[in-house]
């Protein structure tokens, strides 16, 4: 008996949309303006980590820049590839985050306690903070707060917007798509992400990132203070060779194939000590005639395991597909990595099954 078998691949997602929303190369950045940056007398820059201030594609004078950058920046990027690549990667979240499903608030924020989602104001209306807000995590670091306007965000005088419940800077977005303005003393978390003019009143407070697409202006003594943002976001994900055919054999019998790549790539920018775990579950080989190779005669070996950045990994092979198994494994992550290898894919082929073409498919995923 001959058997025809085609093995197909496909990858799956471990995090919903608003997991995956990541600043790419603007995470490095504190503040960032497109054609103006403007600032007060005696503003800072301040954190736990070096970042970025820039402006492009307008380029300023370099002393006034030099006088912006301090304490805790490392560099002003004025005009360069950088800057340019950090606009390009601000444009892109702000398209992503346009994309999320969002729970529709009134177009003000008044004393609330709110839990971590997507919040947009109703199409082409203004939202405005004119009472302390409150973002509660609910326990969970990595809970998400997104709030949307394609109009104006314009946050009063004195306004303190608290975190509880381990909710994290890092974790906060302010999307505007139109200006936003911060008044005077507020102290506000998060990342600004802003199409149009951004403008922080004096003594204002901003514990995270001030990205923008057109002029920022900051006012006397403001402050961003940069905690930890550039290993904001990022994704986790993997990637798989479409389809392959393993040929043609008699049973019984096994074959086995090298297949193309599979790439783990972890942009999530973790901090020492992370890790994550790769699967792959497939389906039973059927045919048009009714018969059946059951994925537990489906083996996986990665074979060699190839890396960048910083992380440890372990290759597991698997016999029996038949249910979800761990393939891959990586430990004592520090920052971004990749893991990229080469699986060798083993069918065995029970005898007295119909002549036939098989086809299967295995599902790799990455958490």
């Amino acid at each position: 008996m001959i058997c025809f078998l085609t093995l197909g691949f496909k990858t799956s997602s471990m995090a919903s949309p608003i997991d995956d929303l990541t600043l790419g190369r603007a995470a490095g950045y504190s503040v960032l303006a497109g054609s103006a940056l403007t600032k007060g007398d005696a503003n800072s820059i301040s954190g736990d980590l070096p970042s970025e201030a820039g402006i492009y594609p307008t380029m300023v004078a370099t002393t006034l820049a030099n006088s912006f950058v301090t304490t805790g920046a490392s560099d002003f990027q004025n005009g360069t590839t950088s800057a340019a690549d950090a606009q390009t990667d601000l444009s892109t979240a702000i398209s992503a985050i346009a994309l999320l499903t969002p729970t529709l608030v009134s177009a003000l924020f008044s004393n609330q306690t709110l839990a971590p989602g997507v919040y947009a104001a109703p199409p082409a209306s203004a939202l405005a903070i004119t009472v302390g807000l409150v973002l509660d995590a609910g326990g969970d670091p990595n809970a998400r707060f997104v709030f949307r306007t394609d109009a104006a965000l314009n946050i009063d005088s004195g306004i303190t917007v608290q975190l509880t419940g381990g909710a994290q800077e890092r974790n906060v977005f302010w999307m505007v798509g139109s200006a936003v303005t911060v008044g005077a003393g507020s102290d506000i978390p998060g990342n600004f992400l802003v199409v149009s003019a951004a403008t922080i009143e004096a003594t204002t407070i901003i514990r995270g990132s001030l990205l923008c697409e057109s002029a920022v202006t900051l006012g006397a003594n403001s402050q961003i203070i940069y905690n930890h943002l550039s290993v904001l976001g990022g994704a986790l994900s993997i990637s798989a060779p479409g389809s392959v055919s393993l040929g043609s054999t008699a049973s019984p019998s096994s074959v086995s194939i090298t297949v193309g790549s599979v790439v783990v790539s972890d942009l999530r920018g973790v901090a020492p000590g992370g890790g994550w775990v790769a699967s792959a579950v497939a389906s039973n080989l059927t045919s048009a005639v009714g018969g059946l190779i059951p994925a537990s005669d489906i083996g996986y070996s990665p074979g060699t395991i190839f890396i960048t950045g910083t992380v440890v990994t372990s290759g597991n092979d698997q016999t029996d597909l038949a249910s979800e198994q761990t393939i891959v494994t990586a430990s004592a992550i520090s920052g971004n990595n990749t893991a990229t290898w080469t699986p060798t894919i083993t069918v065995t082929i029970p005898s007295g099954i119909a002549n036939g073409e098989y086809t299967a498919t295995i599902t790799q995923s990455v958490a």
